[in-house]
């Protein structure tokens, strides 16, 4: 969940994004998003290798917010509270469906405090059902549409105590 943004309000700013992990394209044609959110993909979609596709609540909003158009726009809204995310392909079948929390192990950041809830490692598909399988983000708002960078973790500052310089930061 995004953080607000001038007098737009963090659900307003709400988006969502498939990332296709696999080798090969995939045709996302009238596929659906169901349960919480609403969407169907146009006929002739199809998301390349380590392409993203980023939906959002309100389009105009998040390119105001974000610079970027997102693919499109859908219906209902993410549940701060958590909800299921259902994902079926052109034929009806479920392609992926999980549900996610705010308690339990969920990041508590990515919970109306400006971050958004991202995948742990952007590498490996993990479980999405399961809590350890997701982080908040690095930045308020995350990063539609790309990767989401690692947090910078500073281990170890060398520093001179008779010149008063740094000598060293080790990340």
């Amino acid at each position: 969940n995004p953080p607000a943004w001038g007098n737009v309000t963090g659900d307003d700013l709400e988006f969502l994004e498939l990332k296709n992990m696999g080798t090969a394209p995939i045709d996302i044609s009238n596929w659906t998003l169901a349960d919480g959110v609403e969407y169907r993909f146009p006929t002739a979609t199809t998301l390349a290798p380590g392409a993203f596709v980023v939906l959002a609540e309100d389009t105009g909003r998040f390119q105001s917010r974000y610079g970027m158009a997102p693919f499109g726009q859908f219906g209902g809204r993410l549940s701060d509270g958590g909800e299921t995310i259902m994902v079926r392909d052109a034929f009806g079948r479920t392609v992926l469906s999980f549900a996610y929390a705010d308690d339990k192990g969920w990041p508590s950041y990515a919970d109306g405090a400006g971050k958004s809830l991202v995948p742990a490692d952007a590498a490996a598909a993990g479980d999405p059902a399961l809590a350890g399988s997701w982080r908040a983000s690095t930045a308020n708002g995350g990063s539609p549409g790309a990767d989401d960078p690692l947090p910078v973790l500073v281990n170890e500052v060398r520093f001179d105590a008779l010149t008063l310089q740094t000598l060293a930061v080790e990340l």
